[in-house]
């Protein structure tokens, strides 16, 4: 566990407990919930993001300013609408204090207008979408990790000045939106020719997960270069 974010964690409990405050007793637990896919494709991540909030739960001692933690764990199948419906559970129905979790850039954007309607402090430690700090900032979301498109300012314009790429091929949802292709090795080749590799890059990976297959395999077809 990154130590630099246990003061930021050990912070957005301590507000939990605050909000809790009206509780009867001073010694009632704080009430977390965790929002993650645990089955279906993103299995692997979800229980990774799982695995380290659970560790740094362990390093604190699953206490927080004197107060026993309960942690509430819930599956959003990587489905944003599982998961807008599994946070109004852990909100509406078991009162949790603080949300933590979510993987995909879609399902980030589903929970952002309810965590707001809630004030409920949210931690998004993976959810990279642009907007959710950027065009459209959440007042209850934070963010622990990076932006889709943060690691491409640098490299778009070593695309275009050096490697003379005007062109990219991206998924059209979440974080294909913001993150640019690997450069091709050699710069001189036909824009069709670089087009497909990066197509039949994006394609693997998809067959890899179980996704978009039959779609990207259609543009791959229309993007084969002619000639």
């Amino acid at each position: 566990m990154n130590r630099r974010l246990l003061p930021l964690l050990a912070l957005c409990l301590a507000a939990g407990a605050a909000l809790a405050a009206g509780q009867p007793s001073s010694q009632a637990p704080i009430k977390v919930g965790f929002l993650g896919p645990l089955s279906g494709p993103y299995v692997q991540n979800g229980r990774d993001i799982l695995n380290g909030f659970l560790l740094a739960l362990d390093e604190m001692g699953h206490r927080a300013g004197g107060r026993p933690i309960e942690l509430i764990v819930e599956d959003d199948e990587a489905i944003p609408a599982v998961g807008l419906t599994k946070a109004r559970k852990l909100i509406e129905r078991d009162h949790v204090q603080l949300m933590t979790g979510a993987l995909l850039s879609s399902t980030g954007y589903a929970l952002a207008p309810y965590i707001d309607s809630m004030k409920v402090p949210m931690i998004y430690p993976v959810v990279s979408a642009d907007d959710l700090t950027q065009r459209r900032p959440s007042r209850w979301i934070i963010r622990t990790g990076w932006t889709g498109s943060q690691p491409n300012h640098a490299f778009g314009e070593y695309a275009y000045r050096t490697l003379k790429q005007e062109g990219v091929v991206e998924t059209r949802r979440g974080l294909g939106m913001f993150v640019a292709a690997t450069p091709p090795r050699d710069a001189r080749q036909k824009p069709a020719v670089v087009a497909r590799q990066i197509a039949e890059r994006a394609l693997r990976e998809a067959f890899r997960h179980g996704l978009l297959g039959s779609d990207l395999r259609k543009a791959l077809d229309e993007i084969s270069p002619k000639g």
